[in-house]
C-alpha cells in the first residue's frame, strides 16, 4: 500500500485496465481524489506485469478489451494472486459475462455508466478485504460451527470461505431444514460486514400485500393505518447483511422493486416520491426451483440471473448419512447442556435407529428427535427406547412405541425442558418466554410454579 507523505496514512494501491483512455482518466480521477494511489494502464497483458511490480491492493478492469478480454484477465490475476480482488466495470450487453466473472472469483462489478459513490464504496470494501486477508486477521465467525465432514458439506464449506469475503450476492438452494439460514449467517459473520446488522426474513411468512412494506418502508399517510413513517428491512439492513428466504413466493410486482433495488443500490418508501440509496448484501434462499417458477411466468426471469450470480447446494441430509453421527453428538451435548442432564452418548442401537431413518425434515428434523430424546432419557446414554420418530422411517411402515412408554409423562417432561429453554434463551424474562413459547404470560406463569423453575 501507498504511504501518503503528508499524512502518513497508508492509502490502497488501484491499478485501472481499460483500452478506453476517457474512461481510465476518469477513474483516475476519481479514486485519486477517494484517497487511492491510482496506476492505469490500456493493455491488460501489461497490467500481469504491472501486478508484479506494483503490488496494487486492487485492480478494476473492463471486461470487453483486445488482445486480451477482462474474462481471461481475471483468470491469470487468480492463478498468481488468488487473494487480490479484482472489480468487474461492466455494460448491460456484457452482463453474463459479468457472472462468469463472479463466479471466477471477482469481488464485485460496476455498471456502465457508473455511479462514483458506488465505485468509491466497491473499490473501498476491495481494499479492506485484501488487507484483512494479508495482516491473516481470522474471521469472527469459523465455518466449523456448521457440522458435517461429508463431501457434500465439504463443498459448501469451500463456497462460505471463498464468497464470504466479496460482496457478491449469493442463493443458497436446499430443501427445508437444511440449514439455509446457517449458511447465509456464517457467510455474512466471515464478511467485512460481520459487525453490521444481519436481518433475516420469510418471504412466504408476509401476505402479498404486507412483503413490499416490510421490504421498503412506508411513508405516513401512504395507505390506510400508516400513521407515521416507517423504515423498510433494507434500510434496517444499510451497510449489512439482507437474508431472504423463500425468494420464491415474492409476488411478481414486488419483484419488479427487489430488482431496482439489487441493481440501482436505491428503492422508494411507499408513498414516497424522493429515492433512498443502501449498501446492503444480498443473500437470498428457496427450497423452489426458481428455473421451473421462471418458465411458469411466476418469476422474473432478470431477477432471477441477477440472484443466482453464486449459487450454493446444500444437499438433503438423506444424502449425507455420514453426518447424521456428528450431528446428533452437537444436538446431545446442546440441549444436554440446556436441561442441566449428563447424558454422555448414544447406546449402538439408538444409533442405528437414527441412521436407518430417511429424515424428509433434514437437519431440522434431526433436531427435534434430539431434544426429544434428551428431555425423556433418564439414563446416562441415550437408548433406541429415547427416540421417538413420528415420521415413517426408510424400512419401517408404522412407528414404534417403547415399552411402558407413558405419554402423560413424556408430554409433561417435554413441556418442562421447553418452558426452561425459552427462560433461559430469554434471560428470564416471562414476557419474551412466553412470546417465544407461543403462549400467554399467564400460561407461562403457571407452568414455572408447576415445575417449580
Amino acid at each position: 500500500m501507498f504511504r501518503s507523505a503528508l499524512e502518513g496514512e497508508v492509502l490502497p494501491k488501484v491499478l485501472v485496465v481499460d483500452d478506453d483512455k476517457g474512461v481510465l482518466d476518469t477513474l483516475r480521477i476519481i479514486l485519486s481524489e477517494a484517497g487511492h494511489k491510482v496506476v492505469t494502464t490500456p493493455d491488460p497483458v501489461y497490467a500481469l506485469n504491472i501486478i508484479e511490480v506494483e503490488r496494487p491492493d486492487v485492480v478494476v478492469e473492463d471486461i470487453r478489451m483486445p488482445g486480451m478480454d477482462g474474462i481471461e484477465l481475471l483468470r491469470r490475476i487468480k492463478s498468481r494472486w488468488p487473494k487480490l480482488p479484482v472489480v468487474i466495470i461492466t455494460a448491460f450487453s456484457t452482463w453474463e459475462n459479468a457472472v462468469q466473472a463472479m463466479r471466477l472469483g471477482a469481488f464485485d462489478y460496476i455498471k456502465k455508466p457508473f455511479d462514483i459513490n458506488q465505485l468509491r464504496l466497491v473499490v473501498a470494501r476491495a481494499a479492506a478485504a485484501y488487507e484483512a486477508l494479508k495482516a491473516g486477521k481470522k474471521p469472527f465467525f469459523e465455518v466449523g460451527q456448521i457440522v458435517g465432514a461429508s463431501e457434500g458439506m465439504k463443498t459448501v464449506l469451500d463456497m462460505v470461505e471463498r464468497v464470504a469475503p466479496t460482496d457478491t450476492t449469493v442463493l443458497i438452494l436446499g430443501e427445508s431444514g437444511t440449514g439455509k439460514e446457517l449458511v447465509a449467517r456464517a457467510i455474512h459473520m466471515k464478511s467485512l460486514r460481520y459487525s453490521e446488522p444481519f436481518i433475516a426474513v420469510n418471504c412466504a411468512a408476509f401476505p402479498e400485500t404486507l412483503l413490499e412494506s416490510e421490504l421498503f418502508g412506508y411513508k405516513k399517510g401512504a395507505f390506510t393505518g400508516a400513521t407515521s413513517d416507517k423504515a423498510g428491512l433494507f434500510e434496517v439492513a444499510h451497510k449489512g447483511t439482507l437474508f431472504l428466504d423463500e425468494v420464491a413466493e415474492i409476488p411478481l410486482p414486488t419483484q419488479a422493486k427487489l430488482l431496482r433495488a439489487i441493481e440501482e443500490r436505491e428503492f422508494y418508501r411507499l408513498g414516497d416520491t424522493s429515492p433512498r440509496q443502501v449498501d446492503v448484501r444480498l443473500i437470498a434462499a428457496t427450497k423452489q426451483p426458481l428455473e421451473e417458477r421462471v418458465r411458469e411466468g411466476t418469476f422474473r426471469e432478470d431477477l432471477f440471473y441477477r440472484l443466482n450470480v453464486i449459487p450454493i447446494s446444500i444437499p438433503p441430509l438423506r444424502e449425507r448419512q455420514s453426518d447424521i453421527p456428528l450431528l446428533a453428538g452437537h444436538f446431545l451435548r446442546k440441549y444436554a447442556k440446556q436441561m442441566g442432564k449428563e447424558i454422555e452418548d448414544f447406546e449402538p442401537a439408538a444409533l442405528e435407529k437414527l441412521m436407518s431413518h430417511s429424515w424428509p425434515g433434514n437437519v431440522r428434523e434431526l433436531e427435534n428427535v434430539i431434544q426429544r430424546a434428551v428431555a425423556f432419557c433418564t439414563t446416562e446414554k441415550i437408548t433406541e427406547n429415547d427416540i421417538f420418530i413420528t415420521a415413517e422411517p426408510l424400512e419401517a411402515k408404522t412407528p414404534s412405541i417403547p415399552e411402558n412408554f407413558n405419554l402423560d409423562a413424556y408430554i409433561e417432561e417435554l413441556d418442562r425442558s421447553f418452558v426452561e429453554a425459552a427462560l433461559k434463551q430469554t434471560g428470564g424474562s416471562i414476557q419474551e418466554a412466553a412470546k417465544l413459547l407461543g403462549i400467554t404470560v399467564r400460561a407461562l406463569r403457571y407452568r414455572i410454579s408447576k415445575y417449580r423453575l
